[in-house]
C-alpha cells in the first residue's frame, strides 16, 4: 500500500468533485488526503489539501473556516520555502475580508500581498494585488485612490499581454468613469 500515492489520488478526486460542484464529496476526499499526508509527514500535500479546502469553504460561504485554512496554508508554505503559495494564501485571506466588507483587514492583507508579490518579482501576482487594492478602495467609494490602482492593473496586464486581465482592467476603468 502506498499512502502517499493514495493521498494524491484523493486530492485528484477531490478536484474532480470540486469542478462538478459537489463540495461535500470534494471535502470528504480532501479530509482523507489531509489525514494521510499528516500521518506520513508529507507537508506539501498537507499544504495543498488545506489550501484547496480553503477554496471550497470560501465558495460555500464558510469564511471563518476558509480563513483558518488559508492561514495554515500560509504558515506551512512559508516553512517549506514556497513563497508563491504563501503570497497566494495571504491574498485569498484579503479577498475574504473584502467579501465580508471588513475593508481595513482586507486592505492590510492586500498590501501584504502586493509587497510580497513585488519582492518575488511576480508580475502576475502584483497585478492581482493591485486590482484587489483598487477594488477595496472602490467598495469604500474612494474613487480617487481606486483609479490609479486600476490604471496600474491595466498597464501590467498590457505589459504581460494578459487578455483576461485587460478585459477586467477595462471593465474596472469603465465602471470607475461611470461613477
Amino acid at each position: 500500500r502506498d499512502p502517499e500515492g493514495l493521498g494524491h489520488t484523493y486530492d485528484g478526486i477531490a478536484e474532480i468533485y470540486h469542478n462538478q460542484g459537489d463540495y461535500p464529496k470534494a471535502m470528504e476526499c480532501l479530509h482523507k488526503a489531509l489525514e494521510l499526508a499528516e500521518q506520513n509527514g508529507n507537508r506539501g500535500t498537507v499544504c495543498r489539501a488545506t489550501g484547496n479546502m480553503g477554496i471550497i469553504y470560501y465558495q460555500m460561504g464558510e469564511y471563518d473556516k476558509a480563513i483558518e485554512c488559508y492561514q495554515r496554508t500560509a504558515v506551512l508554505a512559508r516553512e517549506m520555502g514556497d513563497a508563491e503559495t504563501t503570497v497566494a494564501a495571504i491574498g485569498n485571506i484579503g479577498l475574504i475580508y473584502e467579501e465580508r466588507s471588513e475593508f481595513a483587514k482586507s486592505m492590510e492583507y492586500a498590501r501584504q500581498y502586493l509587497t510580497l508579490a513585488r519582492q518575488l518579482g511576480n508580475l502576475q501576482m502584483e497585478s492581482y494585488a493591485t486590482c484587489n487594492i483598487g477594488a477595496i478602495y472602490f467598495e469604500m467609494d474612494d474613487y480617487v485612490n481606486a483609479l490609479p490602482c486600476f490604471e496600474r492593473y491595466h498597464q501590467i496586464s498590457r505589459q504581460m499581454a494578459d487578455k483576461q486581465g485587460l478585459i477586467l482592467a477595462n471593465d474596472n476603468l469603465g465602471t470607475m468613469y461611470l461613477n
